[in-house]
């Protein structure tokens, strides 16, 4: 019988055992949101303002313009207290909504889990740590041992990823944000810079065909002679 058989089932056991249903919510909020308003540089200047007072940035930002508009399209990270209040706020340089859509996801299961089995891996590698340590007796032993050890390091490493971007994306919401501001038609001018060679050469054909021109104005006609 392996030396390390029972080790996994055993603290599981355990941890399950201790697990309590009393935990806060871990909500994942998001948004996206596009409005019209008066003018896109000054109002990208107050979402700046308005991200900074309610403990937020702005992530991201792409300006564009075309013949009959600009456009900023914005992403926002704030603190998930802060969601609501600077959504509302935003709301208020809006002169006409385009969309609004407000998404949540409730993660607590897997942060739950995820802790969960964190915790039993953590438990686990430090048991057969101290088995390799004292109980390993032959060369098949030490290298079970090694060999489960290095398997939850990794299990471990994956899980505490996962972890840390859960709680990134459940401590700061996520807002897309676009403005947009209409602006009178500007046609698109095709403007050419001629170089000196190509004026010369304009000059000189243009210089011709006046000459030309003359000469069959002034030459007498076959009736005249």
């Amino acid at each position: 019988t392996p030396l390390y058989s029972s080790a996994a089932s055993d603290v599981y056991k355990r941890q399950v055992s201790m697990q309590t249903p009393d935990f806060n919510r871990k909500m994942i909020k998001k948004a996206d949101y596009k409005f019209e308003v008066e003018d896109v540089d000054k109002t990208t200047l107050k979402i700046h303002e308005l991200a900074d007072r309610f403990s937020g940035f702005v992530a991201d930002m792409n300006l564009s313009t075309s013949t009959t508009s600009m456009s900023n399209r914005m992403t926002i990270r704030v603190m998930n207290e802060q969601f609501e209040p600077l959504l509302n706020a935003l709301s208020k340089e809006a002169v006409f909504v385009y969309h609004k859509r407000i998404t949540s996801q409730d993660v607590t299961e897997q942060f739950v889990d995820l802790e969960s089995r964190l915790t039993v891996k953590k438990e686990v590698k430090k048991r057969y740590t101290e088995m390799l340590r004292n109980n390993a007796k032959t060369l098949e032993q030490v290298l079970q041992a090694e060999e489960k050890i290095r398997v939850l390091q990794e299990e471990i490493e994956s899980k505490e990823g996962r972890l840390r971007f859960l709680s990134d994306q459940v401590s700061l919401s996520e807002i897309q944000l676009e403005i947009t501001q209409q602006v009178e038609y500007q046609a698109k001018l095709a403007v050419h810079n001629k170089t000196f060679s190509e004026k010369a050469t304009d000059n000189f054909f243009n210089g011709w065909n006046s000459i030309l021109s003359c000469l069959l104005y002034t030459s007498p006609s076959p009736r005249d002679r």
